[in-house]
């Protein structure tokens, strides 16, 4: 049987996609980053896509390493909605042909500290992983504190 590999990044690596600094979106994020991950938040009716880039191995113990699922913790409170996730491979080949290794547009998930897992068709790892989760903010107090993320590996 293969060995499991569980690899984990801490909330505080989130990268926002949508800010008044780099992308000039006047959405009001405001993201407060502290030793239990990252809490965000943003003006109501305003929606944001949040990035997790996952510690990834193509080699475990000398063996290749396929992955296939993935998951987060976090809190999201009743004013925040997290409704959509895509999981996505950025291969070491220029011509990577398919990168996106899970994708669900389809969430409804608020109210909840809990732990997410999403599996998905097994893939062999072949480079750096990023996890991203859109969150939509319904009302003028949404927030999620996004705790950490991360893969499920096995050895090949």
């Amino acid at each position: 049987m293969a060995e499991l590999f569980r690899f984990w990044s801490h909330g505080v690596s989130l990268v926002p996609q949508f800010t008044q600094v780099f992308t000039n979106t006047n959405n009001g994020l405001r993201m407060e980053c502290a030793d239990w991950g990252t809490k965000v938040s943003q003006n109501a009716g305003t929606d944001n896509w949040f990035h997790f880039p996952l510690t990834s191995a193509t080699s475990l113990d000398g063996d290749g390493a396929v992955i296939n699922s993935a998951f987060f913790l976090a809190d999201i409170n009743n004013d925040a909605t997290i409704s959509g996730i895509h999981l996505t491979m950025i291969d070491q080949s220029p011509a990577t042909k398919d990168p996106i290794l899970l994708i669900n547009q389809n969430l409804n998930i608020t109210g909840q500290n809990d732990r997410f897992d999403f599996n998905f068709r097994q893939r062999i790892v072949g480079g750096a992983l990023v996890l991203s989760i859109k969150v939509r903010f319904d009302r003028d107090n949404g927030s999620v504190i996004f705790k950490s993320a991360g893969a499920n590996t096995f050895e090949i």
